[in-house]
């Protein structure tokens, strides 16, 4: 899961408004599979979803359903989680807020850091999910 966070508006409106920037941006990006996207927009309205990966809740939704303005990516290889974790990174550079990527509960926050540390904690983040690999 993803999701934008912006320290000058905080609250769910916020996540909403850049949900569907960070959404495109990966679309943009061809970084995942289009059935392997969905942006959960309201949840309370029972759409779990835009896009090709959207449905309607109780008809096979994908897992790992979270907060409206969080876009969801299916991924199927550690190539394609290190490529996202590059646009994403790239992509919060540009717009100057935090993407959070979230995998099996653990967080990786992507800012405005240097590209030394950003680049220490998306090694610790992969090491933890694919191996050492490369």
């Amino acid at each position: 899961m993803l999701r934008v966070e912006d320290s000058k508006d905080p609250d769910a409106d916020g996540a909403v408004r850049w949900g569907p920037k960070l959404f495109q941006e990966i679309w943009i990006a061809d970084v995942a599979p289009p059935d392997r996207v969905r942006l959960d927009l309201d949840l309370t309205e029972g759409v779990v979803g835009h896009g090709p990966g959207a449905c309607r809740q109780g008809t096979g939704a994908p897992s790992g359903r979270g907060l409206p303005g969080t876009v969801v990516v299916g991924l199927l290889s550690r190539e394609s989680l290190v490529d996202l974790i590059g646009c994403m990174r790239e992509w919060a550079a540009r717009i100057g807020r935090t993407v959070q990527i979230v995998l099996d509960g653990d967080t990786l926050a992507v800012t405005g850091a240097t590209d030394e540390e950003q680049e220490t904690a998306v090694r610790t983040f992969l090491g933890r999910h694919v191996g050492a690999g490369d």
